[in-house]
């Protein structure tokens, strides 16, 4: 077990022999088995163990007993207090998220290169077949991975009952935890009910998994590289937010699978994607939204971009004063020439405007209503609105601009255009220029 041990972790970390490890430890026997795979293996490494008092002395016992295996091992021992025994949601969530962190941070404060955990088949196994029927796709049926970022899996090739036949035949103890023989929690109902059935009827069960799952990843690995060609043909990026056309992919019945693949990265849900897909409700301004990111339906284009912008919110300040100011996803650089150091440019990030007309400026995004006189009509005015229009503005676009305001006159439709009354003439002393950025 032994070498099978290490020429998995050498297939993970080719370099492990020069990598500093720390093993994540519970104290029941998977992780104490990988601790002693570890030290015959000349591993360095350190054990990690968070309490979290959830099971009274029991809890105390378990962190107890990893400090003496850390003190017989001859390895250093980090213990997490963290204690949850009030703690009023989803614990198990709770516990994972908070002791990942922990491990991440001392991976940072210690130097340490990656984190063991303890998974095996079985582990894999009960993932597989917990995500069979939640529609999760097939992302959810390719079991535990054995290397994500820093945490690596070496154990997913041995079964529960090669682990238990290694601890008896080295005499190896290790903490019983009593809430694993508790059917309370759906996979130790397939643990204990679902798997040993599958086991009896097909002695070879585990080991037909484990192919599976290595043809479901193969599978995986190609699908994700097809639907990335596809993503390439069909999305466009521009400097903040991409452009999805669904043109030739409208009707496509497997559109909700390719959708989850772009969106998923970015906090949407299979049950999101396939709802906005199925609903087909989508009239200009339809949105789909995480906390950070929002999809944006406008004439045949998905536009994805970071949340929506507040209307009402707006920043005031002297640009004398203060020559960069930030808003939204853009920043705005302001300064002062002399006319004889201004030259016109094209670029339609920067702006010049006579510096003498203006005292306060106050950025804010568009309302409806809004209007200005636009540089070039000789005073008329003319709606914003109808500016966006005319510069074939989407939804997204109108929503994200930036308007800057003197006092009740617009300034600046950044990127667009300047107001006629603040122009730089030949009666201009001084000129301010913005950068957009």
């Amino acid at each position: 077990m032994v070498t099978e041990f290490l020429v998995k972790l050498d297939n993970l970390v080719p370099s492990y022999p020069k990598r500093r490890f720390l093993l994540a430890i519970s104290g029941g026997m998977d992780s104490v088995v990988l601790a002693y795979l570890c030290k015959i293996g000349f591993l360095n490494f350190a054990l990690c163990h968070v309490n979290y008092h959830l099971r009274g002395d029991d809890s105390n016992g378990d962190a107890d007993f990893v400090s003496d295996l850390a003190s017989q091992l001859d390895v250093p021992m980090f213990l997490l207090e963290n204690d949850l025994s009030n703690f009023d949601g989803n614990i198990q969530l709770e516990a994972r998220v908070s002791r990942y962190e922990w491990f991440y941070d001392l991976m940072e404060q210690k130097g340490y290169d990656y984190v063991l955990t303890a998974h095996h088949l079985n582990d894999s196994t009960e993932t597989l077949l917990f995500n069979l029927g939640r529609g999760t796709g097939l992302a959810g049926l390719l079991g535990i991975p054995a290397l994500i970022e820093k945490v690596i899996r070496p154990m997913l090739g041995f079964t529960k009952d090669q682990i238990q036949a290694y601890a008896t035949s080295n005499s190896i103890a290790y903490r019983e935890d009593a809430s694993n023989s508790s059917d309370k929690y759906a996979r130790n109902f397939l643990r204990h009910h679902v798997i040993p059935k599958l086991e009896e009827q097909n002695p070879h069960f585990l080991s037909g998994v484990a192919k599976t799952l290595s043809h479901l990843q193969g599978s995986n690995f190609f699908a994700r590289q097809a639907m990335d060609h596809i993503l390439d043909e069909a999305l466009r990026h521009e400097k903040t937010r991409a452009i999805f056309s669904l043109k030739n992919l409208l009707e496509h019945p497997y559109l909700p699978d390719l959708l989850l693949h772009w969106l998923a990265p970015y906090g949407f849900t299979a049950k999101q994607v396939a709802g906005f897909v199925t609903s087909r409700q989508w009239n200009n301004g339809a949105q789909l939204s995480t906390s950070d990111y929002q999809v944006l339906y406008d004439r045949g284009r998905l536009i994805l971009s970071t949340m929506g912008h507040d209307p009402t919110i707006s920043i005031r300040f002297n640009p004398a004063v203060i020559s960069s100011v930030e808003f939204g996803r853009y920043s705005f650089d302001f300064s002062f020439l002399g006319i004889h150091d201004f030259e016109k440019n094209s670029d339609p990030s920067i702006a010049f405007f006579d510096a003498d007309k203006i005292d306060f400026i106050r950025i804010r995004y568009w309302n409806e209503g809004d209007s200005f006189q636009p540089l070039g009509m000789d005073g008329r005015s003319k709606s914003l609105k109808k500016l966006f229009v005319d510069a074939k503005y989407d939804l997204e676009q109108k929503a994200s601009t930036p308007v800057l305001w003197n006092g009740e006159n617009i300034v600046w439709v950044s990127g667009l255009r300047g107001d006629h009354r603040y122009r730089v003439t030949k009666e201009t002393v001084r000129v301010l220029r913005v950068v957009m950025v």
